[in-house]
């Protein structure tokens, strides 16, 4: 009788003080189909360090998880963190593709455990994350070496001096549609926005460092496009999907740096005044 039989209706499991120190440790709790609730306190998961950022990770890792710690995952929050891990993906593949071209750039014949092509170093992110690809195509996102801009990360070795240039744009929201009506079910418990440029508005152009808050790039965006202090305003990014669909990502998180919402040169931003 096989395990995954024998712990089929297992629902809810405490690992606390557990010297688990490995994440394919807790991918691997995926193969339990009932399992709703998790407690993992105190463990060994040192990377990343923070703790908002391993809730991430295993809600990023276990899609059928509606509790950890005690605390109830909303689909907004799932789908928040779920975004932060496909960011920090990407970094993790720009670090194996980082180490793998300095190693045969200056040790080719040298004996090395990294991997041994270009191909290969995204079958071992893989590995390392082993559900990547359907959070990929829940979230429309797509991880390739081509789409990472790794000559620039060799070359400064860090983001944070990376610049980005924003197109910012006032809009109007003109439509809401029931979010069963949308593929991959994007926003969960949010409808679907649409968003369209206000008439005569123009585009303003803008570029920040990858490492500035969203506070920051509010705080700027108000004064150029003129948006007056008393008035509130929302964020939203327009993401175009391998289908050729459009939707929109709400920056919303004022804490955050803007490298988290994986925000590209040439991005457009709508900019909705409440």
């Amino acid at each position: 009788m096989s395990p995954n039989f024998l712990f089929q209706y297992l629902s809810h499991l405490e690992i606390n003080d557990n010297p688990i120190s490995d994440w394919i440790a807790i991918s691997n709790l995926s193969v339990l189909p009932s399992l709703s609730e998790l407690g993992l306190r105190r463990s060994l998961l040192t990377n990343p360090s923070d703790e908002q950022n391993v809730r991430a990770h295993i809600i990023s890792r276990l899609q059928n998880l509606s509790k950890i710690n005690g605390i109830f995952i909303s689909p907004k929050e799932r789908l928040d963190l779920e975004r932060g891990y496909i960011s920090y993906v990407k970094n993790h593949l720009a670090t194996l593709y980082s180490e793998f071209y300095q190693h045969n750039l200056l040790e080719p014949q040298t004996p090395t455990l990294l991997p041994n092509d270009i191909s290969s170093v995204l079958s071992s992110l893989k590995l390392l994350h082993p559900n990547l690809d359907d959070l990929c195509a829940k979230l429309n996102e797509h991880i390739s070496i081509d789409d990472i801009g790794h000559i620039s990360r060799i070359e400064n070795n860090s983001l944070k001096n990376r610049l980005v240039e924003i197109n910012f744009q006032l809009a109007t929201k003109i439509s809401v549609q029931d979010i069963a009506s949308y593929p991959h079910q994007i926003y969960d418990d949010e409808a679907q926005i649409i968003l369209k440029p206000i008439e005569g508005s123009k585009i303003i152009k803008k570029k920040f460092q990858n490492s500035s808050s969203v506070r920051q790039l509010k705080t700027i965006i108000s004064r150029l496009l003129s948006i007056p202090k008393s008035s509130s305003f929302e964020m939203w990014r327009q993401v175009n999907s391998r289908e050729g669909s459009i939707y929109f990502i709400e920056i919303e998180s004022m804490s955050r740096d803007i490298k988290y919402y994986d925000i590209q040169n040439n991005d457009l931003v709508y900019c909705y005044v409440l």
